[in-house]
């Protein structure tokens, strides 16, 4: 026992680990997408309408809020909503009008009367609280109607569009819109239209999702928007990265290491980091090797191991045969005849699977190779074989 507390009580005493993964990284934890910040800053600054889509992982939401802190402190005003996390209209337009009142912050924080006299500007009003922190939250019912919802959004541009000031909508997460109500996307283009000084954002993993709301002829939001993708950081910037963090955690990560970790597990910059990660921890020595990285794979694989077995059994067998023939080799043909053959499926069968998992993000074609999207899972698919 007295052995175990040493452990953690060294654990706790030796500086942090430096690396990050699983969510939104900022300061020093964020790197790369210099190019893609300027562009986003200056479209937000301009009041350009903005489409990112990027593979989910890849740092889309990291992105956006870096950008929304350099071009608030510019003084623009930014409202951000994650839309996946609405589980219907009434969330949706609380978190607008929340989110609205925290660019209000300093007058709203008066007190009771100055957030009464704020919800009064909505057509819809809201119940309103100040909490402990004396920010103001609003809330609607949960069944809130669509067309009381697109008051509170209409509310939303036209009060960002007051005054001097740039104003922002971020909508993180976008491509869940339509689970809140198929028609709400359509408001946006009128809205465009109406408050040219807004800048809106709209973000997305779901490629398809992405297209048929934003991209393609007929899309509700087709024309209004300048896209901007997000693909994998350079190698030789991420390599810098991972030997400039470990630094700071006081191990020293080859440049020549720094790679292999990227080879072994990139090219999602979290990915990365998450291997980054594991590696850090089981290293023992002051300089990280091959070894290290070979643990920490398959200290991550193991730490996940129950989830991805109860994930896994809940995926219908046909799916988990194309899993695993895709894990165990990509390819760049799945609905042909030749796959289909190793996963012992009728090709019709393979093509109603594959647009279910991607679908779910399970599966994802990089420029024509179709893989696994979580190299970790690919990896214990491998080593497990448990179909």
């Amino acid at each position: 026992m007295r052995n175990a507390s040493r452990v953690v009580l060294e654990a706790v005493a030796s500086p942090p680990n430096p690396f990050r993964y699983g969510s939104p990284v900022t300061g020093a934890n964020f790197t790369g997408r210099t190019v893609e910040h300027q562009a986003l800053v200056s479209r937000m600054a301009d009041g350009l309408n903005v489409s990112l889509v990027s593979p989910r992982r890849y740092g889309k939401t990291s992105l956006l809020l870096r950008a929304e802190g350099t071009i608030t402190r510019a003084g623009a005003s930014v409202v951000h909503v994650n839309v996946l996390r609405c589980p219907d209209l009434g969330h949706f337009a609380a978190a607008l009008a929340t989110g609205l009142a925290q660019t209000h912050g300093r007058r709203l924080r008066r007190g009771v009367a100055a957030a009464s006299d704020f919800r009064r500007r909505f057509r819809v009003t809201p119940a309103v609280e100040l909490g402990d922190d004396g920010k103001a939250r609003f809330s609607f019912v949960p069944s809130l109607a669509a067309k009381d919802a697109t008051s509170v959004l209409e509310d939303v541009y036209r009060l960002l569009a007051e005054g001097d000031r740039s104003g922002v909508l971020v909508l993180d997460e976008f491509d869940a819109i339509v689970d809140l109500n198929p028609t709400l996307p359509n408001a946006f283009k009128g809205l465009a239209d109406s408050y040219p000084q807004v800048s809106l954002v709209v973000a997305g993993s779901r490629r398809h999702m992405m297209e048929r709301l934003v991209h393609v002829h007929g899309a509700p939001l087709y024309g209004m928007t300048q896209p901007i993708s997000l693909g994998p950081i350079d190698p030789d910037a991420m390599a810098r990265y991972l030997v400039r963090r470990s630094a700071a955690g006081d191990k020293k990560m080859p440049p020549a290491i720094a790679g292999t970790i990227i080879g072994r597990i990139g090219p999602v910059p979290n990915d990365i980091q998450h291997l980054a990660y594991e590696t850090f921890a089981v290293a023992s020595g002051p300089i990280i090797t091959d070894a290290d990285i070979d643990t920490g794979l398959d200290q991550a694989i193991s730490l996940a191991e129950a989830t991805y077995s109860v994930t896994w059994h809940e995926r219908p067998v046909v799916q988990r045969r194309v899993l695993s023939a895709l894990a165990a080799q990509p390819t760049g043909e799945p609905f042909g005849g030749a796959f289909a053959r190793r996963t012992g499926l009728a090709t019709s069968s393979v093509q109603r699977a594959i647009e279910a998992l991607v679908n779910d993000e399970w599966v994802a074609d990089d420029g024509g190779l179709w893989h696994l999207t979580d190299p970790f899972l690919a990896r214990w698919v491998q080593a497990e074989d448990p179909r």
